[in-house]
């Protein structure tokens, strides 16, 4: 056995001992062909195997529980909406709402403030019909301490007010195709040590290309 190890200790001293300080592996030459025209010597390349980062996944929605909570709403056999395109708008300020609530501590379509959900989207820049409340919502559902984006769903579809406003029960609500969703957690600290509080936002509009239009004809 000891013989095996000292034969492979060996030879990978001799084949470490061959590669140059490029990375090539450089065959020394037998002593027969050293002074012939063949002389140059042989060079094999050995490739190295580079394994990437795995890339991570980039959803709209911002997170995998918003982008679960999208598909929960996009793919509902009751969706009334012909289509649904996620804006990075409406998820920035879903996001927002949904930090703002933890971080405060409140449920509710407005803020402790008095802001809401129609002024904190036009705050964040997108556009809204004109015919929309400017500080009032019509556009927005939250939840809030459920423990996955599928409690949330189906919590907030026990509501007759927000499933009417998730799967576009409504004609007003059936203009609304683009949407942004937030989450948000906070678990508890040994300073905080309350229980995990969660909100979940879910926010839809008409597509700005669309608004902007119905707003110049009008």
């Amino acid at each position: 056995m000891w013989r095996r190890v000292a034969v492979i200790v060996l030879l990978s001293c001799i084949l470490i001992a061959c590669i140059n300080g490029r990375g090539d592996l450089v065959l020394p030459l037998s002593p027969l062909v050293q002074n012939s025209p063949m002389s140059t010597p042989i060079r094999v390349y050995v490739p190295s195997i580079i394994v990437p980062d795995p890339t991570p996944v980039v959803y709209c929605e911002g997170d995998p529980e918003s982008h679960e909570l999208a598909t929960l709403m996009r793919e509902h056999p009751l969706q009334q909406r012909e289509f649904m395109q996620c804006d990075a708008i409406l998820t920035s300020a879903a996001q927002w709402k949904a930090e703002d609530m933890v971080a405060r501590k409140y449920t509710g379509h407005c803020t402790p403030d008095g802001i809401c959900a129609n002024r904190i989207v036009q705050r964040f820049g997108y556009r809204l019909p004109s015919n929309y409340t400017e500080n009032g919502n019509n556009i927005e559902s939250t939840s809030a301490n459920r423990r996955t984006a599928e409690d949330a769903f189906y919590a907030l579809l026990n509501s007759s007010s927000h499933k009417a406003h998730i799967l576009a029960e409504l004609e007003f609500f059936r203009a609304q195709n683009c949407y942004g969703i937030g989450f948000h957690e906070e678990r508890p600290t040994i300073r905080y040590p309350w229980p995990t509080i969660r909100a979940w936002v879910i926010m839809t509009a008409p597509c700005m290309e669309t608004v902007t239009t119905r707003n110049k004809a009008s």
